[in-house]
């Protein structure tokens, strides 16, 4: 197809320059005129076949109906639902190209539970995709839009979250039909959601928020609290009470504010006990009980005391459920995995309660709340919302009553536990990437929104004793948190995060102390991830010596530090084509390696690592028969020790090929590399970014085999693998694109290469800074490509 438009383009501009020479001038030589119209179109030709050589990427289709996807924590139906008939249908009417629904209103009247009916509603009635996005801030929506992305097959599992996002848009906006419903949930701020509307399209889009700047985003349609009638009704079918005049007045009480009458129903429904008494014990509740609102979370009085006199009236009878529900007033409103919940009650719960309650008595504590209104189960049950107004309220009490710091650090501990048994499964291989990343998303959730709720209580100066002892898992969950975002090579966030938490650290623990160090820690491996290797490698240097002076030069933990600081100089001399690097990465790693025999190599998974990275910085300094013969050393002993499927051993073997590789040893290296191919697939699974490097490096030694058809058709798909998977402004996407530009180059396709080139250039750019020899040498590559090359260069 683009063969023929630039065919006919072509055509159309030859004979639009011969109009126009005939017009301006008939008696014109016809030599002069074919001259000045074949001029004119060998002028544009290049740019055009460029154009129309281009692989394009297919589109992922239409979903049909049997593709139906139900995306998100949709909240299941309240009991009593009032249908609020006219702003349901009134949602519904809105189509045509991008409508934006805004549904504005105060906190608990009822907008979210109105887009939930509408998404209940086009779930019953077959539409394709409805999906559910908490949009509470700028992360959570560019994740959302991110899950969008991979379920309709715009991107897969592990795309850059940006990239995916913007990949979602694109499908909403070209591939989605008018049976596609998107919910953006909570949106504090137009900005948040902005960028992800589509433009045209038949999709149609709902936004809640409090903030009415979001009514520019399209239709408005305001929600305001129950009319007097919908309240009466309201609690009347709630509560299981027919007295419409003592309804009304507790109504009145409570502004009809729907989250607060659903609350109060709930008290009278389980206690038995009248409108007249709980209106009542609504009224003389102490104005101390609630302390002054403040920022963008204003409720009315009588809201908060109805939520206060629903919770505890719940913990009455069950101190298991209260206790639960302030545990979830402090993680995240999005929702939080229901096995959470139980780990949360086997941990630190279980020492405030008379036994240990079983996952069965924390089922029926859920459901207790869920009965009160104080929170809601999405439509598959797996995931419990509540609602930032009662957070707001079960924090308030909390810190009244001074149990909030005791709260936040059994939070802290759990989510601690979590992640460190989480990162553990990283290092060993006992997670599959998609698994880390999944459930990593979600605990970086709840960390965030931990210490959001703690942050105002952590003071630099004179810090209040009670916050002392949850202060340190706050900030180790912080620095977790960087580890992840670094291992599913998320780096870009990763170093985002890992520069704030350092901050964070400086400021709250001072400089000189092992908890700041180790972040600094988490912030080099974001920045060695990042290509931004010499920001590493002075960091890095800095937290080897601090552990060095304080814990001796031989403890594990200096020798691991030492390892990476080596693994930056071979890295950074692979990048920056730097041959002194080596030399100075064989000197750490040597250093390392020594530690490890004095201190009697304490941890069998560690040396391995430092061992064949010590080979591999052999081979690239041309120290080729030191290089095999320790590559083939600890390839053959993590074979024997620690078996074939162990992520170590498959590290050892890629890292053997490519020393053979280097060495010259092709007839070795190549039949190898297809061999670790499909190890790496086996321990870590197809799409995992060790089997993408398996993969380019396997490009590599057909390249060096003189193989470069065989190596420019496995980079290619290769590329197109790492931005499907890791997005186009990766790392590991730039070291991909780099390899094909080498590739086409050797093999002679100099237009090809200039563009390749070009792209990698572009992709540096996003990556590090303008003055690193990252960028100097792809500038120097294009520029001599250009040179060589006849091809119109595409601008970067």
């Amino acid at each position: 197809m683009r063969w023929a438009v630039a065919s006919t383009a072509l055509i159309a501009l030859f004979f639009a320059i011969w109009g126009l020479c005939r017009a301006g001038d008939a008696a014109l030589d016809l030599d002069v005129t074919l001259a000045l119209a074949g001029l004119g179109t060998s002028i544009a030709s290049p740019g055009l076949v460029m154009w129309a050589s281009r692989p394009a990427l297919p589109a992922p289709p239409p979903l049909t109906a049997a593709q139906r996807i139900v995306l998100g924590e949709i909240p299941r139906e309240p009991p009593g639902y009032q249908a609020r008939t006219v702003m349901r249908e009134q949602l519904e009417r809105l189509d045509g190209v991008a409508v934006v629904g805004a549904v504005t209103g105060a906190r608990g009247a009822g907008k979210t539970q109105l887009a939930a009916a509408v998404a209940r509603r086009r779930i019953a009635d077959g539409w394709p995709l409805v999906a559910w996005i908490v949009a509470e801030d700028a992360d959570q929506a560019v994740a959302g839009m991110q899950r969008l992305a991979r379920a309709v097959g715009a991107a897969t599992d592990r795309e850059d979250a940006a990239t995916a996002a913007a990949a979602a848009r694109a499908w909403l906006e070209t591939q989605a039909d008018e049976r596609t419903l998107l919910v953006f949930d909570n949106v504090p701020a137009p900005e948040i959601v902005r960028p992800w509307l589509p433009s045209t399209g038949a999709a149609h889009i709902i936004v809640t928020s409090t903030d009415r700047s979001c009514e520019h985003l399209g239709t408005p349609v305001r929600v305001d609290v129950f009319t007097p009638a919908e309240a009466t009704d309201f609690l009347r079918a709630r509560a299981g009470n027919a007295d419409p005049t003592a309804a009304r007045e507790l109504a009145e009480e409570l502004g009809h504010l729907p989250l607060a009458l659903a609350q109060a129903a709930a008290v009278i429904r389980s206690s038995g006990l009248s409108y007249a008494t709980v209106l009542a014990r609504i009224r003389e509740t102490p104005v101390e009980r609630l302390l002054l609102p403040h920022g963008s979370d204003p409720y009315p009085r009588g809201a908060a005391q109805a939520t206060l006199a629903s919770i505890e009236n719940v913990e009455a009878t069950d101190p298991t459920a209260g206790l639960i529900a302030t545990l979830l007033a402090l993680l995240s409103p999005g929702g939080v995995p229901r096995d959470l919940v139980h780990g949360l009650v086997d941990g630190p719960l279980g020492r405030h309660l008379p036994h240990a309650p079983s996952v069965v008595e924390v089922d029926a504590a859920l459901g207790r709340l869920a009965d009160a209104s104080l929170l809601t189960f999405t439509v598959d049950g797996q995931f419990l919302l509540m609602h930032r107004f009662t957070q707001r309220v079960l924090r308030d009490r909390a810190a009244r009553t001074g149990d909030l710091p005791g709260y936040v650090d059994h939070a802290a501990r759990l989510l601690q536990a979590r992640c460190t048994a989480m990162r553990g499964d990283s290092l060993l291989g006992g997670q599959s990437w998609t698994a880390r990343h999944t459930v990593g998303e979600h605990l970086i959730a709840q960390v965030e929104t931990l210490w959001e709720v703690s942050r105002p209580h952590l003071q630099e100066t004179a810090p209040d004793p009670d916050w002392t002892a949850a202060q340190d898992p706050l900030l180790a969950l912080r620095v977790w948190a960087v580890h992840h975002l670094w291992t599913v090579v998320d780096t870009s966030r990763a170093v985002r995060a890992g520069r704030i938490v350092v901050e964070d650290h400086e400021r709250l623990l001072g400089s000189d102390c092992e908890a700041t160090t180790e972040a600094r820690y988490a912030l080099a491996l974001a920045y060695g991830g990042q290509l931004r290797h010499d920001q590493a490698i002075a960091l890095n240097t800095a937290v080897v010596d601090w552990f060095a002076d304080h814990h001796g030069g031989d403890d594990p933990q200096t020798l691991l530090r030492r390892s990476i600081l080596g693994n930056n100089y071979l890295e950074s001399g692979e990048d920056f084509a730097d041959p002194s690097r080596y030399l100075t990465s064989i000197r750490l790693h040597e250093l390392a390696l020594q530690g490890w025999d004095r201190a009697g190599d304490p941890d069998y998974l560690l040396r391995p690592w430092t061992e064949f990275n010590l080979a591999l910085a052999y081979a690239r300094a041309g120290r080729f028969t030191e290089a095999i013969q320790l590559a083939d050393q600890v390839s053959a002993r993590c074979d024997a020790e620690l078996g074939e499927a162990e992520t170590v051993t498959t590290s050892s073997r890629l890292a053997r090929t490519l020393v053979y590789a280097l060495a010259g040893r092709l007839d070795i290296a190549g039949p190898e590399s297809i061999h670790d191919v499909e190890q790496a697939r086996r321990v870590w699974g197809d799409d995992d970014p060790g089997t993408l490097w398996a993969h380019m490096r396997r490009g590599e030694i057909l390249c060096l085999a003189a193989d470069f058809d065989g190596a420019t058709r496995e980079l290619e798909v290769l590329a197109a693998r790492h931005v499907s998977i890791l997005g186009e402004n990766n790392p590991s996407t730039f070291r991909t694109v780099r390899a094909l530009a080498e590739a086409y180059r050797q093999a002679g396709r100099l237009p090809e290469a200039l563009r390749a080139s070009e792209r990698m250039l572009l992709i540096g750019r996003h990556l590090v800074d303008p003055n690193s020899p990252l960028i100097r040498l792809a500038d120097d590559r294009v520029r001599d490509l250009r040179a060589h090359t006849t091809a119109a260069p595409t601008p970067p």
